[in-house]
């Protein structure tokens, strides 16, 4: 059985954005740690705030009941947000580390930075978590994130 592949026609992600996304990443690595985390407890209040919405999309969606996305959804994720706000600032911090031997006699350091741009795909059957939850880890770590939400959970994305 052979399998063919078609190039699609346009660029899945706009060049132009890219570039945007890109410089906007460059800006976000010098914000403190402060400013990032605030950046995720306003992610963390926003899903509070819209818990409802968030409800009836998942009914909608996926045919869960408000109890299934607390438990399955929003308590999790409200779990990894905390967890990432009680360590955000131990996972940055430099550390040393013994040299290489031929090097004998002087220091190292594992430097914590932010890389680029993150593309978060989300899945169609655990929508918030899995898409908000690497979201989360972005933010901390100080880059830009663009998210694709899915085709099977519109009233969610």
């Amino acid at each position: 059985m052979e399998i063919e592949l078609e190039e699609s026609p346009r660029p899945v992600l706009d060049p132009d954005l890219l570039t945007s996304l890109r410089r906007g990443a460059s800006v976000l690595r010098q914000d403190s740690m402060a400013k990032r985390l605030a950046r995720i407890k306003a992610l963390r209040k926003a899903v509070s705030d819209h818990q409802t919405a968030l409800h009836e999309a998942f009914q909608k969606d996926l045919g869960r009941n408000a109890e299934a996305v607390d438990l399955s959804e929003v308590l999790p994720l409200a779990l990894e947000i905390n967890h990432t706000l009680s360590n955000a600032h131990a996972w940055a911090r430099q550390e040393r580390v013994g040299g290489p031997l031929p090097f004998l006699g002087t220091r190292s350091e594992v430097v914590i930075e932010p890389k680029g741009v993150a593309l978060i795909i989300a899945s169609w059957n655990y929508p918030l978590l899995l898409t908000l939850g690497p979201l989360v880890s972005a933010l901390a770590a100080g880059c830009a994130a663009v998210i694709k939400p899915s085709e099977f959970a519109p009233n969610v994305a």
